[in-house]
């Protein structure tokens, strides 16, 4: 597991040991918690483009809890695997 990028409080985007890149965000308000979105292909290519403008961006878009990226978004548990 590599730590990519990371924005304390904010962020961090993480590459596993397979290869797969996780973006863990902060979430909440009064209760803070984290949720993970594995990138699919597109958002991996952007990253590659675009770098920390994207991820920021992403991120910022995760945090709305009525977004379009609820649906891909869980509790993170570190070390997962999957």
């Amino acid at each position: 597991m590599n730590v990519l990028l990371s924005e304390p409080w904010s962020f961090d985007l993480i590459e596993h040991d397979d290869g797969t890149l996780r973006l863990v965000v902060v979430c909440g308000t009064i209760g803070l918690y984290e949720v993970v979105m594995t990138l699919d292909h597109r958002e991996r290519e952007e990253w590659s483009r675009r770098g920390e403008a994207f991820i920021r961006e992403l991120a910022g878009e995760i945090v709305d809890p009525c977004g379009r990226y609820a649906p891909r978004c869980s509790p993170y548990e570190r070390g997962q695997s999957s």
